[in-house]
C-alpha cells in the first residue's frame, strides 16, 4: 500500500535532524535549523504545516465521522482536522520518519488519534474496518490508483465513505504542466486509458462499478501552482461565477481558466477541472443540515480560514469563514470581538466595516458575513507600471491612511507613556531572535483599535474610488499602538508598487526620491492628526509584523512552525537596521504650508478619495 508523502530525498540529513529536534520538543529550534540548512525550506515546511491547502475539508465535513483511517500525506498535517470530525483517527504514514513526526505533533495531544507504524498498516487493513477512509494526494486514475481503491473499499464498513483525490483529464494529459499551473506533472501514467478514466463521467462509472452508490466530485481550480478554489463539479453556474470573480496569477493559469470556461460553456467534457476531490459513499445519505438544492457552496482557501461562498441561483448571498485547523476559530472570535467594539453607526465610516455573526462548527467558530463588493486597492496598485506615477501612488496611500485615521480618532482611548525598556519589549516578538534599536526617550501614544492586517489587499473600493469595505479582521485588536495599521499599509503598498519589500522600503523611506519625500509628508500629517511624534511612528513602523508573528504562537497555529512568521521577523530586522534613517526621514518630512495646502489637510472627517479603478469586481 503506497501513497504520496513528503519528498525529502534531496535534503535527507537536514530533515532527519529537524525531526529529531522536533520530536524532543525543541520545535522552534528545529524549524530554525531547517531554514538555515536547506536552500528551499518552504518545499519541506509547506507540506508539513501549510494548512491552508486543507481548506476544502470544510465542504466534506459532513461525510467524515466514526472511526477514520487517515492516509493523507504531510506527515499528519491533516490529522488534527480529521480528529475534530471523527470519533477516532487511525493515522498512517509510509515511512518511519513520517510516523515519528506525526506522533510528535503538538496538535495531536489530548486527541483520540492512533498512529499506525508503517509495518502495521497491512495488518490493520486486513483486520478492521472504518466508517471513513481519507486517502488524499492527487494522482492519475491509472491501474495502480484503482488497485489502491479496491484495497481501501474492502476496509470500509457498510455505509462507509471514502474521500480521495484524483487528477482530471487536463492534468493527466499534461496540459496543466505545459501551462505552468495546478501543481505540475501528474503522479502516475499518462496512458490513453488513464486519460479516458480522468473524464469525470468515466471516473464516476469506474467508482460505482466498485460498489460506491454515490460519487460527488469537487473540482479544484489553481492559483499559481496549487489549488485556490474548490467548486462543486456538477454546477456549471458556480464555475462561471468563480471564473468571473478571480484574477490571474500566471499567464498559464489565465490560459487554463479560459479553456475551462470555454469547455464549460459549450459542454465539452463536462466538469473540466485539473483535479478533483471525490467523495465516494457506499450508501446514499441525506443531510438535513446541508444547504438546499438551490444553494451552491464554493470555497476559496486562505491562510487561517477558508472562505465558503454560498450562491443562490448563481448570486452570492452569504460568506462563511471556516477555520482550516483546530484552534483557528480563535481568529474568528478575535475578529468578531474587534468588530463589535466599532460602533460605526451613520458616520463617515458607515458601511465600510462588515457586520458579522458567529456560528458553531466542529472546526471552531465560523464567521458569517454579507458579501463584500469592490476592487482591492492591491489590484489597482498591481496594474501600475514600475515605478508608478507619484500622484497615483500618493492618492492610494492617502485613501488608506484617511480611513484608518478616522477609525483611530473616533475610537481613541487613553494615552499611554512607555519607558524605553517597555517600548522595546513591546517591539520584540516573543520567541524570535530580533532586537529593536535603542530609543532616545519614553514613547507616548493613544491606545486605539487595530485591524492588524491592514494592507491594500484588504481595502475594497467602489468604481468611484471610495472605500466600500475593509475586510479580514482576524488579526484585530481592541487596544494597540496607532502605528501598526498605517505603517503596515504604507509598507505593503510600497512593496506592491516597487516589486518587493526591500525595494519598496528603499524607495519609499530610505533613498532620496520623490516618493520618499511625499510619503514622509503624509505620515507626518498622520502623526499630527493622531497626536504622536514622527520618531514614535518610525520606531513602531513594524508593529504589525510583531503582532502577526506573536498571534500565530498565541493561537498555537501550525503556521508558527512555518517560514511565514520568520520572514516577517526578517523584514522587521531590516526595519530595525534602518531605524535611524527612517526616523531622520520622517523628522525632516514636515511639509511647508504651501505643500500642505497642495496635498491635503488634517480634517478629521473621512474624505472619499477618488482612485481610478480598473479590473474585475472582487468579492
Amino acid at each position: 500500500m503506497s501513497f504520496r508523502s513528503v519528498d525529502f530525498d534531496t535534503e535527507r540529513a537536514a530533515v532527519r535532524t529537524f525531526v529529531d529536534r522536533f520530536e524532543r520538543g525543541d520545535r522552534h529550534a528545529a524549524v530554525e535549523s531547517l531554514i538555515e540548512s536547506v536552500p528551499d525550506p518552504r518545499s519541506i515546511l509547506t507540506p508539513l504545516f501549510g494548512v491552508e491547502y486543507d481548506g476544502w475539508y470544510a465542504l466534506v465535513a459532513d461525510d467524515i465521522a466514526g472511526s477514520c483511517l487517515d492516509l493523507s500525506p504531510g506527515w499528519g498535517r491533516t490529522t488534527p482536522l480529521l480528529a475534530s470530525l471523527a470519533d477516532t483517527v487511525y493515522a498512517a504514514q509510509p515511512t518511519p520518519i513520517g510516523h515519528r513526526f506525526l506522533a510528535a505533533r503538538p496538535a495531536l495531544e489530548d486527541t483520540d488519534v492512533v498512529p499506525i507504524a508503517p509495518e502495521r498498516l497491512e495488518s490493520v487493513l486486513r483486520n478492521r474496518s472504518f466508517e471513513t477512509v481519507v486517502a488524499t494526494g492527487s494522482r492519475s486514475p491509472d491501474d495502480a490508483f484503482f488497485e489502491r481503491i479496491d484495497r481501501l473499499a474492502d476496509a470500509l464498513e457498510p455505509g462507509g465513505t471514502l474521500v480521495t483525490q484524483v487528477d482530471g483529464w487536463l492534468r493527466t494529459a499534461g496540459l496543466t504542466e505545459r501551462l505552468g499551473a495546478a501543481g505540475g506533472p501528474t503522479t502516475g501514467d499518462r496512458s490513453l486509458s488513464a486519460i479516458g478514466r480522468s473524464v469525470p463521467a468515466r471516473f464516476v462509472a469506474e467508482m460505482k462499478a466498485r460498489g460506491f452508490d454515490e460519487v460527488d466530485l469537487i473540482g479544484l481550480l489553481p492559483g499559481g501552482r496549487r489549488y485556490r478554489w474548490a467548486v462543486p463539479a456538477d454546477d456549471p453556474d458556480a464555475l462561471e461565477w468563480v471564473l468571473e470573480t478571480i484574477g490571474t496569477e500566471t499567464a498559464g493559469s489565465q490560459l487554463l481558466r479560459s479553456g475551462v470556461s470555454l469547455a464549460n460553456k459549450v459542454g465539452l467534457l463536462r466538469r473540466p477541472y485539473p483535479s478533483y476531490v471525490a467523495v465516494c459513499r457506499t450508501a446514499p445519505t441525506a443531510n438535513a443540515d446541508a444547504p438546499s438544492d438551490a444553494t451552491a457552496r464554493v470555497l476559496r482557501r486562505g491562510a487561517n480560514r477558508s472562505l465558503v461562498f454560498e450562491l443562490v441561483d448563481g448570486d452570492l448571498e452569504t460568506v462563511r469563514k471556516v477555520p482550516n485547523a483546530p484552534g483557528h476559530g480563535w481568529f474568528n472570535d478575535r475578529a468578531a470581538t474587534t468588530l463589535s467594539s466599532l460602533s460605526i453607526g451613520e458616520g463617515p465610516l458607515a458601511g465600510t466595516v462588515p457586520d458579522v455573526d458567529l456560528a458553531a462548527s466542529p472546526f471552531g467558530s465560523v464567521l458569517v458575513e454579507s458579501p463584500a463588493h469592490g476592487t482591492p486597492l492591491a489590484t489597482v496598485a498591481a496594474g501600475w507600471k514600475t515605478p508608478p506615477d507619484p500622484d497615483e501612488f500618493c492618492r492610494v496611500l492617502e485613501t488608506g491612511l484617511d480611513w484608518i485615521r478616522t477609525v483611530q480618532r473616533t475610537h481613541a482611548g487613553s494615552r499611554r507613556t512607555l519607558s524605553t525598556e517597555d517600548a522595546r519589549r513591546e517591539l520584540t516578538p516573543t520567541g524570535f531572535d530580533v532586537t529593536p534599536p535603542s530609543l532616545s526617550g519614553p514613547i507616548e501614544y493613544p491606545a486605539v483599535p487595530a485591524h492588524g492586517d491592514y494592507h491594500p489587499g484588504n481595502v475594497l473600493v467602489d468604481d468611484d474610488g471610495s472605500i466600500a469595505r475593509v475586510i479580514d479582521w482576524e488579526y484585530g485588536r481592541l487596544e494597540c499602538d496607532p502605528v501598526a495599521d498605517p505603517g503596515f499599509y504604507t509598507l505593503k503598498l510600497a512593496e506592491i508598487a516597487f516589486d518587493g519589500f526591500e525595494s519598496g522600503l528603499r524607495t519609499a523611506f530610505l533613498a532620496e526620491t520623490l516618493y520618499s519625500t511625499r510619503v514622509a509628508e503624509q505620515l507626518v500629517r498622520y502623526c499630527d492628526a493622531i497626536g504622536i511624534r514622527p520618531r514614535t511612528f518610525a520606531a513602531y513602523l513594524g508593529s504589525a509584523l510583531v503582532s502577526q508573528a506573536e498571534l500565530h504562537v498565541e493561537a498555537e497555529s501550525p503556521w508558527r512552525f512555518h517560514a511565514n512568521p520568520r520572514e516577517n521577523v526578517e523584514r522587521l530586522a531590516l526595519l530595525y537596521d534602518n531605524a535611524t534613517a527612517i526616523r531622520t526621514r520622517l523628522e525632516n518630512g514636515r511639509p511647508s504650508a504651501a505643500d500642505a495646502s497642495r496635498v491635503g489637510t488634517d480634517d478629521p472627517e473621512h474624505r472619499r478619495r477618488r482612485v481610478p479603478v480598473d479590473g474585475p469586481d472582487r468579492r
